[in-house]
């Protein structure tokens, strides 16, 4: 049996549609198998911004003359009555129970003493083995790792010059100091 040119034509053009379909169709389902997902659960966990002083870690250093204190969040204010030669001194721990690490942002010591406060006050805190005795701003401050903790000891001394006790106070002053940490997520 002979084909003429017209049946020929005829039975290759239904050849490339079918190839066509065909490879069309195994395309399409090989992309789908490729995008099967199947099996698999995704779980967020929760966040959470925790950055706290750690009121079980207070103590007044041995000695020391006792004052009244509030650890509120990351706020620390104390009242205490000093008698020259007297010193208040306390520690505790700031905690990160977060899941995010923290960076400090600034340190606020206040009131900022007068310059006649000054001669016979010592007034600083030493946090993360570095001491401060005013009010502190960071580009990079220290960083606090989730899980993490960092100590803080705050010290006031009334120290007297006998060599020249004019700038004493002539009645008593009760100070009311405040030392607060801000921070910021890293």
């Amino acid at each position: 049996m002979k084909m003429n040119n017209k049946e020929s034509n005829y039975i290759i053009g239904t050849l490339v549609i079918m190839i066509i379909f065909m490879s069309v169709g195994f395309a399409a389902a090989s992309y789908n198998q490729l995008l099967e997902i199947s099996g698999n659960k995704v779980v967020a966990k929760s966040a959470a911004w925790n950055v706290h002083f750690d009121t079980s870690s207070y103590s007044e250093t041995t000695g020391s003359v006792v004052g009244t204190h509030s650890l509120n969040n990351t706020l620390f204010t104390y009242n205490v009555t000093l008698s020259p030669d007297e010193y208040y001194s306390a520690e505790f721990d700031v905690i990160n129970e977060g899941t995010f690490n923290a960076k400090l942002a600034s340190i606020t010591i206040s009131p900022t003493l007068t310059e006649n406060g000054k001669k016979y006050l010592d007034y600083y805190i030493v946090y993360d083995n570095q001491t401060f005795t005013e009010s502190q701003l960071f580009t990079n401050g220290p960083v606090i790792n989730a899980g993490e903790r960092k100590h803080i000891k705050v010290y006031i001394n009334y120290y007297t010059n006998e060599t020249n006790a004019s700038f004493l106070p002539l009645e008593d002053n009760e100070l009311t100091l405040n030392v607060s940490l801000n921070y910021e997520q890293v």
